[in-house]
């Protein structure tokens, strides 16, 4: 028998799913446009909604209703956890501590935006140095690994995880490395649905990571316990499932996503067992701990839309599937937008059929479809050009700080050249005195004040210009000196000699002769302020650089998951 590639299976999926399935702007939009319209026709033809909730159902499904209403304040309150950790990661001028921030904002990005958590994770690559040891770089690969899978790309996730060498790893970054592996195959096999051969080729592999896991997590670990009463909803030991995973739902709180997985199986387990109150209920919860954890790839919400729309509630089938691919789309979740579709195509089908008994329903369908391909068309539109403006703002930004950095270089050059042309003066002056031209005598001494007060004015200009552009750039020169050595500015003084100095050496300008130069310092004094300030740094041999650097190692940051 012919050994299945499974990587390549993924990437010949991946690109599949890139031509056909990946949808534009447009598309999105239609497709929600003719999904309300298939649900639209299915209210019309007058079939009456079942009357199948028990008191306990009808109670789990309006809490679920909720908080749907109130799934802008968990996002709020996920956003001030992101907020927090990026506002470290912009301020801190520590890179091993950004690091660490940028892998765990890629770790809270994941279930929510799989784009923000894959740029998280590529950004805090860039920190990596030579000190860091081989379990801290695989801890980073694999946290990015978790986010190229979730956004879909299995075939880059599933290459980047056997290029990794497992056998030098610690016990703990093995399990993570499981557990990563886990994930993926199970992501994979789930996109691959339809190709049963790889399908099962995924699912072997996802079960020997599960395996793995089970034999080397300890029982009282929590991914230990979902995996063990995963088994027993696999095995059709749903009694036992069912047992175990109430208990496990009443000790993890709503807001953990273990809590919608744990009620999701339990839902599963009561289905297989023919208690249709029960399976539904679980899945009311499941998509509820969903929305509190603001997870974008649950399946809870998507499966309970298809029963409902299945027993005839197509009002609330229709405002949940909605969700649902709102939310995948929303967070890249591919394999998930990619199940949605089949069952809105299963729900559009049975549309069909109800289509054809009704000419006042096929009349509502044409006129509904072309209303609201009208309406989508001018969203589209609308999009595509609000889209093109904040390119435009972008590109406009970009271009005026660029000519702001210039304005300033050239205001200072103006300043150095105007203060030349006074020394010239002076020397022009004192030549004539010699002469015995007594009549300038009186100049001389003119533009010597003049010279004098120029060049006051001229680093007070300089100081003013400066920290308009960096206002904080006294603290963050003090944040890299050592506490007892800090700079400490008398009343009214804007900026020390030494200072300005570092201040051309942050606009980029390095040599000390060009330096002296602007500032008519004599080059030795600015070598032997230099050298001051390095001896007062934290880390004396990078301090100059770090200098350079402030203010632009995460400006990346301000634009992801907006």
């Amino acid at each position: 028998m012919r050994k299945i590639n499974i990587k390549t299976v993924i990437l010949q999926s991946d690109n599949n799913y890139l031509n056909t399935l990946q949808p534009k702007v447009m598309q999105k939009l239609l497709f929600v446009s003719l999904f309300l319209f298939s649900i639209l026709v299915a209210s019309c033809s007058g079939t009456p909604a079942q009357s199948y909730r028990s008191p306990k159902v009808a109670e789990e499904l309006k809490h679920l209703d909720k908080s749907l209403d109130e799934r802008g304040l968990y996002a709020a309150e996920k956003r001030v956890t992101i907020d927090s950790l990026k506002n470290i990661a912009r301020t801190s001028p520590d890179s091993t501590l950004v690091r660490r921030v940028l892998l765990e904002l890629s770790e809270k990005y994941r279930p929510m935006n799989a784009d923000s958590a894959v740029i998280a994770a590529r950004h805090a690559l860039t920190y990596s140095t030579p000190y860091l040891s081989y379990d801290e770089k695989i801890h980073g690969r694999l946290v990015g690994i978790q986010a190229i899978a979730t956004s879909g790309l299995f075939y880059a996730a599933l290459t980047r995880l056997d290029s990794i060498d497992t056998t030098g790893l610690s016990p703990e970054l093995k399990i993570e490395y499981w557990k990563t592996a886990r994930m993926a195959y199970s992501y994979a096999a789930s996109h691959a649905q339809g190709m049963d051969s790889y399908v099962a080729e995924l699912q072997k592999k996802q079960r020997e990571y599960s395996d793995s896991l089970l034999k080397n997590l300890p029982p009282t670990d929590i991914m230990h316990r979902f995996l063990y009463c995963s088994d027993l909803v696999e095995t059709s030991d749903w009694q036992r499932a069912e047992i175990m995973l109430t208990n496990f739902l009443k000790e993890v709180p709503e807001t953990d996503n273990f809590h919608g997985m744990f009620a999701y199986q339990l839902a599963q387990a009561y289905k297989n067992q023919g208690d249709i109150d029960g399976y539904v209920e679980n899945l009311a919860i499941a998509a509820r701990s969903d929305l509190q954890a603001n997870v974008k790839e649950g399946l809870a919400l998507q499966e309970l839309a298809k029963w409902l729309y299945q027993q005839g509630d197509y009002e609330r089938a229709n405002r949940y599937i909605s969700l649902a691919l709102a939310d995948a789309i929303s967070g890249n979740v591919r394999m998930r937008t990619a199940t949605i579709s089949d069952i809105a195509s299963l729900i559009e089908a049975t549309n069909q059929k109800e289509l054809r008994t009704s000419h006042t329903s096929m009349t509502i369908y044409a006129i509904t479809s072309t209303v609201l391909f009208i309406i989508t068309s001018v969203l589209a539109i609308i999009f595509l050009i609000t889209t093109k403006k904040i390119r435009g703002n972008e590109k406009k930004l970009s271009s005026s700080t660029k000519k702001l950095e210039a304005y300033v270089g050239n205001f200072i050059s103006l300043c150095s050249n105007y203060s030349n042309r006074l020394n010239k003066l002076t020397l022009l002056v004192a030549r004539k005195i010699s002469a015995g031209q007594t009549d300038d005598l009186l100049k001389m001494i003119n533009s010597g004040k003049i010279s004098e007060e120029d060049s006051e004015g001229f680093y007070s200009l300089l100081d003013k210009a400066f920290l308009d552009l960096f206002p904080d750039f006294v603290e963050s020169i003090n944040a890299l000196l050592k506490p007892d050595r800090q700079i400490e500015l008398k009343p009214g003084e804007l900026l020390t000699p030494e200072l300005r100095i570092y201040v051309f050496i942050r606009l980029g300008i390095t040599q000390s002769t060009k330096i002296a130069q602007i500032l008519q310092y004599s080059t030795n004094t600015v070598y032997t302020y230099r050298n001051r300030m390095r001896n007062r740094a934290i880390d004396r041999e990078n301090f100059e650089e770090q200098v350079g650097n402030m203010g632009n190692h995460v400006n990346w940051i301000d634009f992801v998951g907006e």
